[in-house]
């Protein structure tokens, strides 16, 4: 953590960090793991189903809405986006350890998206 200028905190998080990376990948990432805690998919098993449900709900649809206007994005970018998300994820994940429960994770995550 890092106090920053005006005296707040500010938090880095290069885990998966693409220097030129895209738009709302961090943002698809924290709304699934929110949903996942709220929905205690970690422990039940049921992440496709959480994640199904955290972007069909309206928190998840405002809070990217909202990003994206900030960002003169367009929202029929979001599919893409969401989908690119564990894309970037999954290689990662593959480099740390290709059979792990992360690479496996993720890779159900993309085809929720693809399917």
């Amino acid at each position: 953590m890092h106090v920053g200028r005006d005296g707040g905190f500010v938090v880095f998080d290069w885990e998966s960090a693409e220097p030129s990376g895209f738009p709302a990948l961090d943002l698809v990432y924290l709304l699934t793991y929110c949903g996942f805690f709220l929905d205690r998919a970690l422990q039940s098993g049921r992440l496709r189903e959480s994640y199904r449900a955290t972007f069909e709900g309206s928190v998840a649809s405002d809070c990217l809405a909202r990003y994206c206007s900030a960002l003169g994005i367009a929202l029929d970018h979001l599919e893409a986006l969401r989908a690119l998300t564990w894309v970037v994820h999954l290689r990662a994940a593959l480099d740390r350890d290709p059979t792990g429960p992360a690479a496996v994770l993720f890779l159900d995550l993309l085809r929720e998206e693809v399917q």
